[in-house]
């Protein structure tokens, strides 16, 4: 029982050699880790911000109004797929790329 107990004692005292240690050491470590963490969150809520900003920039291009709309409008397209221009007969078959349905 003599040998157990010193056994015993030995492991505690191992035990209070590398507890203290492992402790102070997982604290500092979970510190750098959060600091890591934060330090990253910052860098990519600005990339996120500037690549959100450039996109909605880009949108917002894209559906301005241009300032003078160019004046090509589609000739008149009746119901049956004729054209109706003045000084043309009613008859004649829409001319491709003219504007209108061309079937």
């Amino acid at each position: 029982m003599n040998v157990s107990f010193r056994a015993g004692r030995y492991l505690v005292a191992l035990l209070w050699s590398w507890s203290l240690p492992a402790f102070i050491g997982a604290v500092v470590g979970f510190l750098f880790a959060t600091w890591q963490v934060l330090e990253v969150l910052k860098a990519s809520d600005e990339l996120l911000f500037d690549a959100l900003d450039a996109s909605i920039t880009r949108v917002a291009e894209s559906c301005a109004i241009p300032p003078d709309p160019p004046d090509l409008l589609s000739p008149p397209v009746s119901v049956t797929g004729q054209r109706l221009n003045p000084g043309q007969p009613t008859h004649s078959p829409p001319v491709a790329g003219a504007g209108g349905e061309t079937g």
